[in-house]
């Protein structure tokens, strides 16, 4: 494996050989780097974590790259920040600005930074085309806000995930502001929102009503939590009905903020 070592250290990469994570950082990423990481990596070059900072690299390196990387290497976790992929032109067609994706028992759980949305949908478009084996996907739906029929057409030109676990968390939305009518046109829309936690809100009853549809009607919401929010009593008796004959498995109420919340549930556990 020195071999190997010794040629990714040469492109500007890092190596802990104890805890076998890969650095890359502020580095023209070429294809015959490209070419030499898939080499080493089908070859057995026992990375378990990859880190690329202040990158960049062609699309089509890209494509081989994660190729390698999902379905046929031991890296186990993914972290890019601030990485250009270029176009054939050598242009820089997206950036994505932070990234961390991990790989298990044929399980892919990605998560990206909110600032750029466009990044992301483009980033994890090319993630789900070079997955050959992850069945199941784990990702927070508020990364593509707007651009969920993307994220829709992606997920349905994939023929591999069988499994998919959403979650989306949405702060401080009040009505008709820009959070409440994306998220409203996702809920109508789109089918891949499963498990929706809402804190210090506004809840009008426009958005009650795109809930009770995204539960009863297309029965893909099945996990809906608020934490310190106002919601009408007349509101709230829907959306219990709903728990009350299983048509939406889990509603909850707080009046506390999340955080509290889950402060206090971490320390009951640690004090059983």
């Amino acid at each position: 494996m020195s071999k190997y070592i010794n040629e990714f250290e040469a492109m500007g990469g890092k190596f802990d050989q104890k805890t076998k994570e890969a650095f890359i950082s502020q580095v023209n990423i070429t294809s015959k780097n490209v070419e030499m990481m898939c080499k080493a990596l089908g070859k057995g070059f026992n990375i378990v974590k990859l880190i690329c900072r202040e990158c960049s690299i062609d699309e089509g390196d890209l494509e081989k790259l994660l190729d390698i990387i999902i379905n046929r290497s031991s890296i186990r976790c993914l972290n890019m920040g601030s990485v250009r992929v270029r176009n054939v032109f050598g242009i820089t067609k997206y950036t994505c600005q932070e990234m961390v994706a991990e790989f298990n028992n044929q399980s892919l759980k990605v998560r990206f930074s909110e600032a750029n949305r466009s990044g992301n949908t483009m980033m994890l478009a090319r993630l789900l085309l070079q997955n050959k084996i992850c069945r199941n996907l784990d990702f927070s739906a508020s990364d593509f806000l707007d651009y969920e029929s993307d994220v829709q057409r992606s997920l349905e030109t994939n023929a591999v995930l069988t499994d998919l676990a959403v979650d989306l968390h949405i702060r401080n939305m009040r009505p008709t502001d820009q959070k409440e009518i994306s998220l409203m046109k996702s809920l109508q829309k789109h089918v891949f929102i499963s498990r929706l936690c809402i804190s210090s809100s506004l809840i009008s009853r426009e958005f009650t009503e795109a809930l009770l549809y995204a539960s009863k009607e297309q029965s893909t919401l099945t996990y809906l939590e608020f934490y310190n929010c106002k919601v009408k009593k007349d509101d709230k008796a829907e959306m219990q009905s709903l728990y009350d004959n299983g048509s939406l498995p889990h509603l909850a109420f707080y009046e506390e903020p999340r955080w509290d919340v889950l402060l206090k549930e971490t320390n009951g556990s640690l004090n059983r």
